[in-house]
């Protein structure tokens, strides 16, 4: 019951403190082409987060800068051979209410990118408020019920295979 209550008011706090991402934006036909700097939010699963690496490499492959959002713990796990801005937190940069501490929300609020792509498919405020820091153009995220809310760009992701849904995403992204 408590953490119901916690969610609630962090899912409050998210709509009232940060600024919504605009639905009504259009997104260009050539906006790939033309962007350059994206933000990754690696997944929190450890299953999922193997399989996103089909991301990374496929925007380093079309030499788009790539910053990456992920855990201290994972960074192990990080394939070093891409060339990405890496942007770490830890269990110290979430709050009470699971939201993005001052110190994330000053490192992420001063960046800008072209886009912001969430790769979580759980229900988990703290990356939507990441998603919501920075300055850009598209937020593109997990079609997920309370979340869905701050992002322009919706996705799909199956629950059984995220490898083949991440190469789907792929697909829709090279049609831009």
């Amino acid at each position: 019951m408590i953490e119901n209550l916690k969610n609630k008011l962090a899912l409050y706090f998210l709509r009232k403190s940060y600024k919504r991402a605009k639905a009504d934006k259009k997104i260009e036909y050539d906006f790939f082409r033309k962007s350059s700097k994206y933000l990754i939010v690696m997944p929190d699963s450890d299953e999922d987060y193997q399989n996103s690496f089909h991301i990374i490499r496929y925007l380093a492959k079309k030499k788009k800068n790539v910053s990456v959002f992920i855990p201290e713990y994972k960074m192990n796990l990080f394939d070093k051979s891409l060339k990405c801005e890496i942007i770490t937190y830890g269990l110290s940069d979430k709050t009470k209410l699971n939201l993005p501490s001052k110190e994330i929300i000053e490192k992420l609020k001063e960046k800008k990118y072209d886009a912001i792509l969430d790769l979580n498919k759980s229900e988990n405020l703290y990356f939507a408020g990441v998603a919501l820091l920075p300055e850009c153009k598209i937020r593109a995220g997990v079609n997920k019920q309370k979340t869905k809310q701050f992002y322009n760009v919706l996705f799909n992701i199956s629950e059984n295979n995220s490898e083949i849904s991440y190469r789907n995403l792929l697909n829709s992204l090279s049609m831009f």
